[in-house]
């Protein structure tokens, strides 16, 4: 095979011309130095998350034998999940919190915090606003014109854990009719992204306590706890399962009672409330941004032919979804708040099954191709291919 630089022949199959030193090109054209590399990056990434999961289950096993220790002697093992809910411990570290002298001021009022813990219809509709207002939208004059019509509602009153666009109206559990074309959110969805938001900044307060195994382990209670919620309704969540919920996993320990009211709010709290209203508005912001792509690239003006092509809808739904929330200022929240979005889609999924096809990719898929994307993002969160199967439901239906 002759050398690509030099020309002169070498022996078929060698990496590195014997009279140049250059890298030679296999048959497809690519150079073994280019696929030795690609090889290489390969291995090391199925390294990384070979050593992820050796360390995950490490740390499992140890926080089970210390939750045996402290159950012998008499102590709660929830003692140090009631430390990580308390705060930051030195308020300083605590960008959110601005010292006087000799006291503190909050970036949040006491009479703001329960927006945090439950649907606040304005704060939904104000993520619809900033999905309509993104620059992917407005820099487009057929996107403007699609959209500049479409009203938005959010139906507190329906438990269903579910989002949709149409282009006709709609009955809401009110008995108001919606005119057309809209986007409608159920109370269900709205309550368990709130849940999901205040598991996501607690999550969040453990990173910068350095306590990340113990904010991952929260996190995958919550998300599981919620899932098994919306299956036990067969689709729905009520807003009563929120107390009990937050009371007995996210914030044990009378801390619920502190935030939603009953008690003083301390310094500490304003870190975490910060961050779950920035996850629910991402979040939120998400599931708008997708339902506004199927009016905007024209899916809900006709009747679909079949279901792959229903799929594929989804899919580009997707992908402008992504588009508007690239420039969203909640970005940084995006990716997580996605992951935990997906999360309960699967259990949505789960739920629904009954054999027959459906016209919406799996949320499964969907989390997967998240996580090739976003490996990273996801260790972070205690997320990979090998630990899936402790936050989702089995893939086949009961």
């Amino acid at each position: 095979m002759p050398c690509p630089a030099c020309g002169r022949k070498n022996t078929k199959g060698v990496k590195f011309c014997a009279f140049c030193g250059k890298a030679q090109e296999d048959p497809s054209g690519e150079s073994q130095g280019s696929l030795d590399l690609d090889r290489t990056v390969r291995e090391a990434e199925s390294k990384i998350d070979q050593l992820f999961d050796e360390a995950s289950e490490a740390a499992e096993k140890a926080c089970s034998e210390i939750n045996g220790l402290l159950s012998a002697k008499g102590e709660s093992s929830s003692t140090a999940h009631s430390e990580l809910e308390e705060g930051c411990g030195d308020t300083s570290s605590c960008p959110d919190v601005a010292k006087g002298e000799g006291d503190k001021r909050f970036l949040l009022h006491e009479n703001e915090v329960v927006g945090f813990l439950f649907p606040v219809p304005e704060q939904i509709h104000q993520a619809f606003e900033m999905v309509v207002s993104s620059p992917h939208v407005t820099t487009n004059a057929v996107y403007s014109q699609l959209l500049k019509n479409v009203r938005f509602y959010f139906d507190a009153g329906n438990p269903e854990v579910n989002a949709f666009a149409s282009h006709g109206e709609v009955q809401l559990s009110s008995g108001e009719v919606t005119k057309a074309p809209c986007i409608v959110i159920f109370g269900g969805m709205g309550c368990m992204t709130q849940v999901m938001a205040a598991a996501l900044g607690l999550w969040s307060l453990s990173r910068e306590r350095n306590e990340t195994y113990m904010g991952n382990t929260i996190l995958r209670e919550v998300a599981v706890r919620l899932g098994e919620e919306v299956v036990k309704g067969g689709g729905t969540f009520a807003d009563d399962t929120m107390a009990e919920i937050y009371g007995e996993t996210v914030f044990p320990d009378g801390a619920f009672d502190r935030l939603a009211g009953s008690g003083h709010l301390s310094s500490k709290d304003t870190w975490l409330v910060s961050r779950a209203r920035s996850y629910s508005m991402a979040m939120t912001m998400s599931t708008i941004a997708h339902e506004i792509g199927h009016i905007a690239l024209g899916h809900t003006l006709g009747k679909t032919l079949n279901y792959d092509i229903s799929r594929n809808e989804e899919r580009a739904a997707d992908g402008f979804a992504s588009s508007v929330l690239s420039s969203s200022p909640f970005s940084d929240y995006l990716v997580t708040g996605q992951f935990m979005s997906w999360v309960l889609m699967a259990w949505v999924d789960y739920t629904a099954a009954s054999g027959e096809a459906t016209t919406h990719p799996l949320a499964r898929e969907r989390l997967e191709s998240v996580l090739r994307d976003n490996s990273a993002a996801a260790r972070d969160v205690g997320l990979s291919k090998k630990t899936l199967g402790k936050w989702l439901p089995p893939e086949e239906r009961r």
